[in-house]
């Protein structure tokens, strides 16, 4: 499991979880495009099916894909064999959409724990994690919020941002203009601090 860069490539990544959503994916990748930036988007499954021809961009437009599940799960209330049934149906989802084996993967909310990791290591899956959560996914912040929490960033960090929510409690995470709109900031705060952006893959 991994978490950090070699901070010796003077290199950050920035991170989408819970994707995509025809409503803001491709303002965040009209964003990103826009900015010269290569992003890594952790995809559900469900989402991926629903809408193969954003994950298809991503992939044309240089970004790199890995799944977030099938379901978005909460895996500390979910059986074993359950978490395995979800985390293989989500990377099978991605493979078919993306046209190729997928191993990376995040787990939902970041958690995993002993069960967790057995169902990685079962599916043959590379899973990362993150160094810095601006807490883009707070209800009500705001792009200066954003900014504030990736203030820290250095070489080999993992940011990790939403291109938008999914879960028992997304109910709030539709509209993902604040991140859309710190993308140029964070770019700004790399720049100055001569950090390349690179994907996961």
């Amino acid at each position: 499991m991994r978490r950090r860069l070699d901070p010796r490539d003077a290199t950050v990544a920035l991170t989408f979880d819970d994707g995509p959503d025809p409503r803001s994916t491709p303002q965040v990748l009209d964003e990103l495009a826009r900015l010269g930036v290569v992003a890594t988007f952790f995809v559900v499954g469900h989402r991926a099916q629903a809408w193969p021809e954003l994950v298809g961009r991503m992939l044309r437009e240089g970004h790199a894909v890995g799944s977030h599940s099938h379901s978005h799960p909460q895996p500390w209330r979910t059986a074993y064999p359950q978490v395995v049934r979800d985390y293989r149906r989500g990377r099978q989802a991605l493979d078919r959409v993306a046209g190729r084996r997928i191993r990376l993967f995040r787990p939902p909310n970041g958690y995993l724990d002993g069960q967790g990791v057995l169902a990685v290591v079962a599916l043959r899956l590379r899973p990362w994690l993150w160094t810095i959560d601006p807490g883009d996914w707070r209800p009500g912040a705001t792009p200066a919020d954003i900014l504030a929490g990736v203030d820290a960033l250095a070489a080999g960090d993992v940011v990790l941002l939403h291109d938008a929510l999914d879960g028992p409690d997304a109910g709030h995470g539709v509209d993902r203009s604040a991140t859309t709109t710190a993308l140029a900031g964070i770019a700004e705060l790399a720049a100055d601090r001569g950090l390349r952006f690179r994907t996961l893959a």
